[in-house]
């Protein structure tokens, strides 16, 4: 049986629901990926005015983003898994033996992290450009600082979203496995029910974030690392 053609098969036929997954993992990719390419910026180490507070904030915003999002994934993919038991029950039944249930497990998340981690990068290196202009702004300079995206940067995001993937397909192995097939096949086809729509809470987010960026544009060098924390 060709496990790798099943785990493309399962996560097409359930496109769907993997793609809002997908494109959030992609997302957080990205931003990382960009606060990284700050840090690691050469020219960030030879002085630009007001720099030491721009990778102070990077580097504190991809921590942010990185804990972030090990927790939303954790969640959001153990909801898809709880979704598709009944799928898995199914499997089993039908001559899937454990070892063989793991490894369509691995490669449904290998699959989905390196088209998040594709996705997101290249979304990060055509963004690049556009961000440093933006830095740029923010520290006052005369000119823009050059792009940079060099192997330090993509390394550090593969490490990093690798080991959160890794670790988000092991808590979701174990989630299937501890069920025995009759728990599967009994599992209903429900996810915890998704978070309503408020409009007073869509306008006081709205409200809350333009006044952050309100804020981290007002804000001087001296104080960018402060002033860009309500964003």
């Amino acid at each position: 049986m060709d496990i790798k053609r099943v785990a493309w098969s399962n996560l097409w036929r359930n496109r769907g629901r993997y793609l809002a997954y997908l494109g959030s993992a992609a997302f957080a990719v990205m931003v990382y990926f960009l606060f990284n390419a700050v840090v690691l910026h050469p020219d960030f180490q030879s002085g630009y005015r007001g720099a030491r507070y721009a990778v102070a904030a990077m580097r504190a915003g991809a921590v942010v983003v990185a804990a972030f999002t090990f927790f939303f994934l954790l969640f959001a993919h153990g909801s898809l898994i709880r979704f598709r038991r009944r799928e898995f029950g199914l499997m089993r039944l039908m001559g899937f033996t454990r070892g063989q249930l793991v490894r369509l497990l691995l490669w449904e998340s290998l699959i989905t992290a390196a088209a998040s981690l594709a996705v997101g990068s290249g979304l990060g290196l055509l963004f690049a450009r556009l961000f440093f202009m933006a830095i740029s702004v923010i520290l006052d300079l005369p000119e823009p600082i050059p792009v940079y995206a060099g192997a330090p940067v993509w390394l550090r995001t593969a490490g990093v979203f690798g080991a959160i993937f890794a670790a988000v397909s092991l808590q979701s192995i174990g989630e299937v496995m501890k069920h025995s097939i009759a728990e599967l096949l009994r599992s209903r086809r429900r996810t915890k029910e998704p978070p309503t729509y408020s409009r007073g809470k869509a306008v006081l987010g709205t409200v809350l974030l333009a006044v952050g960026y309100a804020w981290a544009a007002l804000g001087d060098q001296e104080h960018m690392f402060l002033a860009s924390m309500p964003v």
